[in-house]
């Protein structure tokens, strides 16, 4: 950690998504640590069902992006890869099956800002999951 404090407007206006990375591994200790101020996401009810998944194997990653299918002209230099799910079970009935896809997003909200804390090197690329069915890209 390290890098210059930034207003909330400041993180706001300079968040990008970057599609080519310089393959160098980020230490486990600052990706737990920028899950972990994720964490103060809000969540409904404050369930905090959200679940990251950290990966750094080249071999994994290859075959997660490949199922993604939405990063094929850059995977190749994606070294340290981020899986955000949600804990279904900890919603109940139908009139929250979309409670998942708004805690998610407030959690991956709250992972972009902290990162230039950690300074500038560190970057993102938030990908959906991307399956082909029957010749068609599904979400």
């Amino acid at each position: 950690m390290g890098g210059q404090a930034l207003t909330l407007l400041e993180g706001l206006q300079c968040r990008r998504s970057v599609r080519y990375f310089d393959e160098q591994l980020i230490d486990r200790t600052t990706l737990l640590e920028l899950v972990r101020l994720a964490q103060g996401a809000p969540s409904q009810c404050n369930m905090q069902a959200t679940r990251v998944y950290l990966y750094q194997g080249r071999h994994q990653i290859d075959q997660i992006l490949a199922l993604q299918g939405g990063a094929r002209g850059f995977s190749q230099s994606i070294s340290n890869l981020a899986i955000v799910t949600s804990d279904t079970r900890a919603w109940r009935g139908s009139n929250q099956r979309n409670q998942i896809y708004v805690d998610g997003a407030l959690f991956l909200m709250h992972s972009c800002w902290p990162r230039r804390h950690f300074g500038s090197w560190l970057a993102h690329s938030i990908l959906r999951s991307m399956v082909e069915l029957n010749g068609k890209f599904v979400t």
